[in-house]
């Protein structure tokens, strides 16, 4: 009896000037870049997309897990000044219950969005 496997896909990491050599056996390659190729229509495609162009002093805070982000390229106009910070989500849940209780307004600590939470 043959056995099948089910793979469930948790998160996928991004950045498609930086692939390295396909980790999948040589006959699947063709496979792999055809839907790498359809993947990346897909992503620059999206009908949803939104492009927004920050000023100075402006800050925006984003799910890392549950958006995708990018950047256009730099055009050498002005100066450009990227500023990353992550926070641990568990350090954030954590803080969420903290003010929950402190605030006590009666109201659940809502779900972050990772299906890391229910």
């Amino acid at each position: 009896m043959a056995m099948i496997l089910q793979s469930i896909i948790i998160h996928i990491t991004w950045h498609e000037h930086e692939l390295g050599p396909p980790l999948v056996n040589e006959e699947n390659v063709d496979r792999f870049y055809r839907a790498y190729q359809l993947f990346a229509r897909a992503i620059n495609d999206f009908p949803y997309r939104r492009v927004i162009r920050l000023r100075e002093g402006d800050m925006i805070c984003f799910n890392n897990r549950r958006i995708a982000h990018a950047r256009n390229a730099f055009t050498g106009e002005g100066e450009r000044h990227f500023q990353g910070c992550y926070v641990n989500s568990d350090d954030f849940k954590s803080k969420l219950i903290y003010l929950s209780h402190k605030l006590d307004n009666g109201r659940p600590v809502c779900h972050i969005g990772n299906t890391d939470w229910t």
